[in-house]
């Protein structure tokens, strides 16, 4: 937190969710509840939700269907001032470096969060 009572972070990141829309709701409620250094409201990450329920499903021999939809979802917080993304699926993740070459802002990604912190815990 600056002198001046701004918020430290120069971030905005977007939770793409609707991929099971209560997965996004969920993972902002996490991100909001884990941080241990919160004082006042400005301290919390900026976060840009997007629900879209729209998505075709991620599964099965078409789950490929989902892409351009996630993508557009993406673009849309791009527009918004987002400046980073997750995307509140597993799933969809097989898709990370399709949707990542189509948009300009960088991914968190889960399942590289997920090994990094298992290597950090486990050794």
């Amino acid at each position: 937190m600056s002198a001046t009572g701004q918020s430290h972070y120069s971030e905005l990141v977007a939770i793409i969710g609707g991929m099971g829309p209560a997965a996004g709701v969920k993972l902002q409620e996490l991100i909001v509840s884990r941080r241990r250094d919160v004082k006042i409201d400005r301290d919390h990450i900026p976060v840009l939700a997007y629900t879209n329920p729209q998505i075709p499903p991620r599964t099965g021999p078409h789950g490929d269907k989902s892409v351009p939809e996630i993508i557009r979802s993406i673009k849309s917080m791009e527009r918004a001032g987002a400046t980073r993304y997750v995307l509140a699926c597993n799933t969809v993740h097989i898709y990370a470096k399709e949707i990542q070459a189509s948009v300009s802002i960088p991914m968190i990604s889960l399942i590289e969060c997920t090994v990094d912190h298992t290597i950090k815990v486990l050794g």
